[in-house]
């Protein structure tokens, strides 16, 4: 996805950064502190682990180059550009790549707890579970994720409705003393519009049907 990237040009040549998960576990391994505990590429070492990562996610999940990026190109670049646009880049790429949220300030009878780096093994886990590959997982930036997880919940959710509105039809024509014609239950314009009482008697035995089903009662919708 173009918007999950940011290209860049220095002397002779454009240049892709991606953050995938790949590209922040490497980050957090080479620093050896968690993203969150990150100055903004404020610090020379910093700054060029950033521009290293965020490249080599982009060559990973393109296979362009063939060859790895090296942590002194990642130092050149950052010579070539200067600071403060590598900076930009930088921090442009890194919004692309992360999921809006609004933080959380914590409480003020609560400590501030130091970051930790991400429990990737965890994450790994909790993508595969959704039906994800390993390298499906590693090649996707945590905004791609996070959208990948949201379309994944709407559609169990339609599944479940779906289910139960089959069931509902089930109910109802076990309980019809005439059984209709399909081509009458096919073709809905053909089907004829209940009595107010029959609608609610139909709505009662579905809602008695969702809390049959449904823990608590309580659909995900």
């Amino acid at each position: 996805m173009p918007n999950q990237e940011r290209t860049f040009s220095a002397p002779g040549r454009t240049y892709v950064l991606r953050f995938t998960h790949n590209a922040l576990y490497r980050l957090e391994k080479t620093l050896d502190r968690s993203l969150a505990s990150l100055d903004g590429g404020q610090e020379a070492d910093e700054l060029r682990a950033m521009l290293w990562a965020g490249l080599e996610g982009a060559r990973l999940k393109s296979g362009f180059p063939a060859e790895p990026v090296i942590s002194e190109q990642a130092g050149e670049l950052v010579n070539a550009l200067g600071q403060p646009t590598a900076t930009s880049i930088v921090l442009e790429a890194l919004r692309a790549a992360l999921p809006s949220k609004t933080p959380q300030p914590p409480r003020e009878s609560e400590p501030t707890a130091a970051p930790t780096p991400r429990d990737w093994e965890r994450l790994l886990a909790d993508a595969m579970e959704l039906g994800l590959k390993p390298d499906e997982f590693w090649n996707m930036t945590p905004k791609e994720l996070a959208l990948y997880a949201a379309a994944k919940a709407r559609r169990v959710q339609n599944e479940i409705r779906r289910s139960l509105a089959t069931a509902w039809n089930i109910a109802a024509l076990v309980r019809a003393a005439t059984l209709p014609p399909l081509s009458q239950i096919l073709d809905q314009n053909e089907a004829a519009e209940l009595s107010e009482e029959e609608l609610a008697e139909r709505r009662s035995e579905f809602e008695q049907l969702k809390a049959a089903m449904l823990p608590n009662g309580r659909s995900n919708g």
